[in-house]
């Protein structure tokens, strides 16, 4: 069987098995967290506003990218927002 720390590591024979659960503690619990308020906040704000909140989160990526990283958005990035 091939775990993760071979997928991550294939030149080394074994993995330590801290850091295979340090990788899946850094995966499970801020997935965790995250939905977490996600469904706080849909019970109290309701779906509709989740979703157009959910739609403006590629708008605001795309502006802070520009802004800051001195990203140049092409034309398919504006039709993708549409």
């Amino acid at each position: 069987m091939i775990g993760p720390g071979k997928l991550l590591y294939p030149h080394r024979q074994g993995v330590e098995v801290w850091r295979q659960l340090a990788a899946l503690g850094l995966a499970v619990y801020p997935t965790a967290i995250a939905l977490r308020v996600l469904y706080r906040l849909l019970e109290r704000a309701g779906a509709s506003f989740a979703a157009r909140v959910n739609h403006l989160i590629p708008v605001f990526a795309a502006i802070l990218g520009a802004a800051t990283l001195d990203e140049r958005p092409g034309l398919q990035v504006f039709r993708d927002l549409l």
